[in-house]
């Protein structure tokens, strides 16, 4: 089960832990937990979700130093320095502590 919410966390679902209306929580027919085990692990789990989501969002907007035009990753419209900023930072400044700690 640890390793359930671990994986949870960074933001990979399994048999336990599931993606349920855009966040992460225990399936309903899991009998193996106490009732106050569940509602903590649907306490902790949606952060996994947030994770899962942001890491998105940097993948989407991150700057692309492949060679190919910037303009071309996002369908011919002019480069979004904010965005790209923004998710620089937050892949260098978040996500990789999270992962690291």
């Amino acid at each position: 089960m640890l390793h359930e919410i671990i994986l949870a966390l960074i933001g990979f679902v399994g048999d336990i832990i599931i993606e349920q209306n855009n966040t992460f929580v225990v399936k309903t027919d899991f009998d193996l937990l106490t009732t106050a085990e569940i509602e903590q692990v649907n306490r902790i789990a949606p952060l996994g979700w947030y994770y899962n989501d942001i890491k998105k969002f940097v993948s989407k907007y991150d700057i692309n130093w492949g060679g190919l035009p910037l303009e071309s990753k996002y369908n011919n419209r002019l480069f979004h320095t904010y965005h790209a900023g923004l998710a620089s930072g937050t892949s260098l400044g978040l996500l990789i502590r999270f992962i690291i700690h």
